[in-house]
């Protein structure tokens, strides 16, 4: 919050960082402890344990949180100030480039008077020096090192390029400071490039990291999601009493396994990677509370309450995995943007208009309506259900990603007075829709559904249209006509009611030659 430039990177993850840490005391922690209070007062034995049980889940939820907020934060201080070392690297070689154009330019009998410039500079030089030594100390507090090192030109040698500069300048010897100052001009250069390129690689490298990391974490979640659904089949079909039974619980033991293996990546993942909200780490913590509940009613032979457990697993899994598929997109439009040169074109940034999502939601039945047929649409890949459901998580979160859109669009038209133009009732059935395809229901009932998305899509579309062509014709300027003059306006009207009096005065039984005449009469008389 000091008043200095933040780079627009930074400046997005103080906010990130702001918003998780009110998320980590939450109200929900908070209402489980004045009823554990209340429950002491009362001496309720009987519900305090279970109290107890989740308040311990929500401290160690709190501690995970606390943990991964600490360690963002040691991360972002030293991306922050190795963005600051970099731009006062950059600041001290135009400086340094200045007074060397100045040094050419002075007289021999003036040059001292450069000297108090050259020890400014030596003097943030010294600064800049002790920042980056800063940098090393907070790269190595840090969980996952960047292995960051003092550029090869911060050597002694500079630093005796300086004292040897300002004793020729002060000596009046143009000529050896000229060099000097040269020499320190190329060091800075290669201080400045040097800190510059190692942010550049750090951050592709930690993307590139991740993003294999994001994959595999999604690739695993499926597959153990699928085993969890094989075995809840299993266990509705076999009886208590067969010896099979505890084979199955064996199981469920090695799926906890693989799930507590997930955990620990994720929560290394999210100590590096903002965009892991705090929903992920508590899905997690969901599933994990869930499969320990599933063991311990199999295990007294509660198959009913087990297979209820094994049903939450599953759904926390697919939300999980839908999630992170996002997650995964967002990542790659980051990495897109960030890597795109600045010759380059760039895409529009404006929002989408109604009719663009209406065309994004066609194509997305159509890719419902290829995997309904048995076939992988766009980057599924693989056989059998993994492949199905990656399909399927990825139709899920270009759904919720047109959703989001349409949302922005109706908050939109309501400020704007224009309506609800029909949105709402759009947005609510591609939520069912997303709740389809998340627990991997396709099925003609979701066909349906998406037909009736676009038929409400089009009517609204159509209504949109309209609305916007009466504010256009409101909208038309008065065109400014030519006044005539209201004199001669005024005798064309007493012409014309002097004949309307003509035609009344004729007697329409006259014959026509006496009708011209009484006519000839009639105006001659009145002129």
């Amino acid at each position: 919050e000091q008043f200095k430039e933040q780079n627009e990177e930074i400046r997005k993850k103080q906010e990130a960082l702001q918003k998780l840490m009110k998320k980590v005391l939450d109200d929900e922690f908070m209402e489980l402890l004045d009823e554990l209070r209340e429950m002491m007062e009362k001496m309720d034995s009987e519900n305090t344990e279970e109290l107890l049980d989740k308040l311990e889940m929500s401290a160690d939820q709190l501690e995970e949180h606390l943990d991964r907020s600490l360690e963002l934060f040691k991360k972002l201080d030293f991306e922050k100030n190795l963005m600051e070392s970099e731009k006062m690297a950059e600041e001290l070689f135009e400086n340094q480039k200045e007074l060397n154009e100045k040094t050419e330019q002075t007289a021999r009998r003036d040059i001292d008077t450069l000297s108090e410039e050259q020890k400014q500079i030596e003097k943030e030089y010294e600064q800049l020096k002790e920042k980056v030594k800063n940098l090393e100390e907070k790269d190595s507090k840090l969980e996952q090192k960047t292995n960051f090192s003092q550029p090869q030109e911060m050597s002694k040698s500079l630093d005796e390029e300086f004292e040897e500069s300002l004793e020729n300048m002060q000596q009046n010897k143009k000529s050896k400071a000229k060099k000097n100052q040269e020499n320190i001009k190329e060091s800075l250069s290669s201080i400045m490039k040097n800190l510059q390129q190692f942010r550049k690689n750090m951050e592709r490298d930690e993307s590139a990291e991740d993003m294999d990391n994001l994959k595999q974490l999604l690739e695993n979640i499926v597959d153990i999601s699928f085993k969890q659904e094989d075995l809840l089949i299993e266990f509705s079909l076999i009886r208590r009493s067969d010896p099979r039974f505890v084979e199955k619980i064996r199981e469920q033991y090695k799926i906890k396994q693989e799930i507590g293996l997930v955990k620990d990546s994720l929560q290394a993942l999210a100590k590096r990677q903002i965009m892991i909200q705090p929903f992920v780490l508590k899905e997690i913590k969901e599933i994990d509370n869930n499969v320990e509940k599933a063991i311990d009613d199999l295990n007294e032979r509660h198959v009913s309450g087990g297979t209820s457990r094994q049903q939450y697993v599953m759904t926390h899994l697919n939300n999980l995995a839908l999630f992170l598929n996002e997650v995964m997109d967002q990542m790659n439009q980051s990495m897109n943007s960030s890597g795109s040169g600045s010759g380059k074109s760039q895409k529009k940034s404006g929002k989408p208009s109604m009719s663009e999502l209406r065309k994004q939601q066609q194509q997305l039945k159509e890719k419902m309506q290829q995997m309904m047929n048995g076939k992988m649409p766009d980057k599924s890949k693989g056989k059998g259900k993994q492949s199905m459901s990656e399909g399927l998580a990825r139709l899920a979160a270009q759904q919720a990603a047109i959703r989001r859109e349409m949302e922005e669009l109706r908050q939109e038209k309501i400020k704007n007075g224009d309506g609800d133009s029909g949105l709402n009732e759009i947005i609510k059935k591609m939520e069912q829709n997303e709740v389809d395809l998340i627990n991997r229901r396709l099925t003609e009932t979701l066909i349906r559904r998406q037909k009736e998305i676009e038929s409400h899509m089009l009517k609204s579309e159509k209504a949109i249209k309209e609305r916007d062509k009466e504010k256009k014709r409101e909208g038309k300027e008065i065109k400014n006509h030519k006044i005539s003059n209201p004199i001669n306006f005024l005798e064309y009207n007493r012409i014309k009611e002097s004949e309307k009096e003509i035609i009344k005065t004729i007697p329409p039984s006259l014959k026509p030659e006496y009708k011209k005449k009484v006519n000839r009469y009639l105006l001659e008389t009145r002129e």
